[in-house]
């Protein structure tokens, strides 16, 4: 077992030389067919991928990482029960929301980008497409799997099994850039938050 600092060197690494992989690719791509067309189809393939896979892991994740099915012996309404919760994390106008907190077990402090189902999002996206030995740094990561969980926490909000809501760059552009603009604004600029 690996220490976390360790951990998340060791996918820092991974998604860095993946990263770096692709780009080195497209290079050679765009020196071949002299196309601009194959360069940005080429381009656009891993962050597909990549929102793809956290919408993916984001589903699978959010029912008991929020805790949203009641016991099955109880008396209450699933639904019912999953609307209250979802609307307590996501309802409110303070940033960063609640569903991204986790509270942590030795300082009883509220850390944010921490809760288990974002960090789920984030190993399943690292794991699913191998990227466990390029990952350098997990800002991009961290900010699309928010996206992915809020996307994901407001098809269930309604109640309806059926409802879509497409997990695209365009309409959740806006969580990504703020979940980004707490990292550059907040964290990095905390020497204790920005080595955690």
């Amino acid at each position: 077992m690996m220490m976390p600092l360790e951990r998340e060197d060791w996918i820092q690494v991974a998604l860095a030389d993946a990263v770096q992989e692709c780009l080195e690719r497209v290079h050679i791509q765009a020196l071949r067919s002299n196309s601009a067309k194959s360069v940005k189809d080429e381009l656009k393939a891993p962050f597909d991928l990549i929102m793809e896979t956290a919408d993916e892991v984001a589903s699978i994740v959010i029912d008991r990482g929020y805790d949203l099915c009641p016991l099955l012996w109880s008396n209450i309404l699933e639904v019912k029960s999953r609307q209250g919760k979802i609307g307590a994390l996501i309802n409110d106008t303070m940033w960063p929301l609640k569903f991204i907190y986790k509270k942590d077990e030795t300082t009883g402090q509220w850390m944010v980008f921490e809760h288990n189902a974002i960090l789920d999002v984030v190993l399943g996206i690292v794991w699913k497409l191998k990227y466990l030995l390029n990952v350098t740094d997990l800002h991009n990561l961290y900010c699309t799997a928010v996206a992915a969980v809020y996307c994901v926490l407001l098809r269930l909000s309604s109640g309806k099994l059926n409802r879509t809501i497409l997990f695209t760059s365009k309409a959740f552009r806006f969580m990504y850039d703020i979940s980004m603009k707490h990292i550059t604004d907040v964290i990095e600029k905390d020497s204790v938050l920005g080595k955690r």
